[in-house]
């Protein structure tokens, strides 16, 4: 009986690896666009496999290892209720043969929705106690060689002869950099969640940190030597030279791991997959990427912060919403500059920041006097970030500093601060790299950060978990400035880190362009509020966006786009998407009745498990979503990045529902 159970298991896990594995590195050239027939011959394929096994298990097994449908009601529930509303769009679309199949080159009708949402309903539905580790192991190996890939092919070294430059953006095997940064960046919070599981659960002294200074030494240096003498040639010698060089340490801790399976070396694993996976997302750079990935990682930063303070459910579910609310709008606000585009924006954007500044500290702090300071200290912090910057800026972090670690002499309590805090550091990072006043004040941030843990002089000794925060924020800052750092040392203004300081300013500057000024992608928001009107229930139909585009167009689109490409697939938002093909029921039953529930109890979980090492798989998974759900406000999911959300999705409920 136990081999039989055994023998199901890894051909159900070894099915779901294909999938994973299949769609990060498996691509042909002889198909168009983002690979998507590739990906999705291969998706489909491992999810008819996986929808045979159920189908076995429910017939002939009783459901021995899925759950039963009552036992996962609401979630099963409306994952059915979604299904229905996309029938719904279809049979009353625009064009139902459209909505069936999919448009060209994308195929995200009716049949593909259906396997992604069957695929969510069995990964969640699978019980096994080992099963979301596994899966998440999976994504974190496929994205570590995807960045392998992609390193390598930013020297413009590549077995395919591709009709751009490879070197000036990567886009590895998903055939768009845009689409590669975002499978990158969603698999980070994942890799931080393994990593901080394995500290958690580790004693200090069985994890030796010297393998850690020596994979920073040996990248930096090899970096170092390959922009002061660049490949003049490609060939396959080269190709395997690089592979092998960037893959080196992979090798070696690979090998040890298939050896001697020890924790030592599975975290050895994560942290160089952590490096390189960092590193393919900054040389893929996108900025909606980016902005999902750093205000995903603030968000889960504070997240394991106040899950250790024993709060009631609603008390923390009220901080988690708040917590959301303020990254959003200072997002929004300080990256963005809406709130100059009008006087109801900016009293709308500052007083959402404001309400969840008071919210926040309110229900953290037990003293008058402590509210006091956290919502002083939090809203200098908040102005600090409207200033231009200036030499004045410095100066006056260093008294926060100062107010901070006097008072933090009396046991004042500075959490509520933290996550204003998590939210500058993340925000601004990007920054560092542009000038020394930006990358100062970053400095001083984190500084300011530590300052406010329980007991700065003993931090590292009585929180691993926030030590290695601190790590990982300094990581991403050297990261930004890294360029210059070598530019500076080879004196060299044609090396490829001067291409990649040029590439990544030069999106860094347009943030504000994208949002006030106009663009092609601004253009496709506006022409959306029309046609949402006129299919306000139903939407037009699932994939039709390409199909009903030249109706809604507006004037303005060709000369914004260049003149190429005047009728997109997609309005690059996600969730106009949504609203203009399945109309208000189909995004609401989806966004707030489906996913919504599901980081809801996701939370619930977390909430439970505040304990134990697994809520870091938790806030791991939650990171990776948000990710997703914030660089689709200005792109769109491919089946890559679908897969990924969808896979994530479903461990919210399968981590809840084996460890119950």
């Amino acid at each position: 009986m136990f081999s039989k159970q055994l023998s199901f298991h890894k051909l159900f896990l070894a099915s779901t690896l294909f999938i994973i594995f299949g769609i990060t590195l498996g691509f042909s050239t002889a198909t168009r666009s983002v690979f998507e027939v590739n990906k999705l011959g291969i998706t489909k394929i491992g999810i008819c496999i996986l929808i045979i096994m159920y189908s076995y298990d429910i017939l002939f097994k009783q459901s021995a290892r899925f759950t039963s449908f009552k036992q996962n009601i609401w979630f099963n529930v409306t994952i059915i209720l979604v299904w229905i509303s996309n029938l719904l769009s279809t049979v009353f679309s625009q064009n139902p043969s459209l909505s069936i199949y999919g448009s060209y080159d994308r195929w995200e009708g009716l049949i593909t929705t259906s396997f992604y949402l069957i695929f969510t309903f069995i990964i969640a539905n699978y019980r096994h106690k080992t099963f979301g580790k596994q899966i998440l192991w999976g994504i974190i190996i496929a994205s570590g060689l995807s960045s392998l890939y992609g390193i390598v092919q930013s020297f413009n070294l590549d077995i395919v002869s591709w009709s751009i430059d490879p070197g000036k953006r990567v886009f590895g095997s998903i055939n768009n950099p845009v689409h590669y940064c975002a499978i990158m960046g969603m698999a980070i919070p994942s890799i931080i969640g393994c990593l901080f599981y394995l500290i958690e659960k580790t004693p200090n002294q069985q994890l030796s940190k010297k393998p850690i200074g020596a994979m920073i030494a040996y990248y930096s240096i090899i970096l170092i030597i390959v922009n002061i003498f660049p490949v003049q040639t490609r060939s396959i010698n080269w190709i395997i030279t690089y592979i092998v060089m960037f893959g080196a340490p992979y090798i070696v801790y690979g090998i040890a791991f298939f050896k001697n399976n020890t924790t030592q070396n599975k975290f050895n694993i994560l942290f160089n997959t952590l490096l390189l996976v960092i590193y393919a997302t900054f040389i893929s750079y996108s900025r909606a990427t980016w902005l999902g990935l750093t205000a995903a990682l603030g968000i889960i930063f504070y997240l394991n912060t106040i899950i250790k303070q024993q709060l009631p459910k609603h008390s923390f579910i009220i901080l988690t919403v708040t917590s959301l609310l303020l990254t959003m709008s200072t997002y929004l606000t300080i990256v963005f500059k809406l709130h100059t585009v009008s006087t109801t924006l900016s009293i709308l954007s500052f007083a959402i920041i404001g309400i969840s500044i008071i919210i926040n500290s309110e229900l953290l702090n037990k003293t008058r006097v402590e509210l006091f300071f956290n919502i002083f200290i939090q809203s200098i912090i908040f102005i600090l970030f409207l200033m231009e910057p200036s030499p004045w800026v410095p100066v006056i972090i260093l008294g926060l500093i100062g107010i901070i670690y006097v008072t933090r002499k009396k046991q004042f309590n500075y959490i509520p601060t933290q996550l204003i805090l998590f939210i500058t550091i993340f925000s601004t990072i990007q920054f560092t790299g542009v000038s020394v006043i930006q990358w100062l004040t970053s400095s001083l941030f984190i500084i300011c950060l530590f300052a406010t843990t329980i007991d700065p002089k003993h931090a590292f000794k009585q929180s691993k978990i926030m030590s290695w925060k601190l790590v990982i924020i300094i990581m991403f800052g050297f990261l930004f400035v890294s360029p210059n750092i070598t530019v500076f040392l080879t004196d060299i203004q044609t090396v490829k880190s001067q291409k990649l300081l040029k590439q990544t300013t030069h999106k860094i500057d347009t943030y504000k362009s994208v949002a006030i000024e106009g663009t092609a992608r601004t253009s496709m928001w506006k022409s959306s509020k029309q046609w949402i009107l006129d299919h306000i229930l139903i939407g037009s139909g699932l994939d039709t966006i390409k199909y009903m585009y030249p109706k809604y167009r507006r004037s303005d689109y060709g000369k914004l786009e260049g003149g190429h490409n005047y009728t997109p697939d997609r309005l690059h938002n996600e969730y106009l998407n949504t609203l203009a093909t399945k109309g208000v029921i189909g995004f609401v039953l989806y966004y707030i009745l489906f996913i919504g529930s599901c980081f809801l109890g996701a939370l619930l979980t977390l909430h439970k498990h505040s304990e134990s090492p697994i809520q870091y798989l938790i806030l791991g998974a939650i990171g990776s979503s948000l990710v997703y759900l914030g660089q689709v406000l200005f792109n769109f999911g491919v089946v890559a990045t679908l897969v990924f959300f969808f896979i994530y999705i479903g461990l919210f409920v399968s981590i809840k529902i084996n460890h119950e």
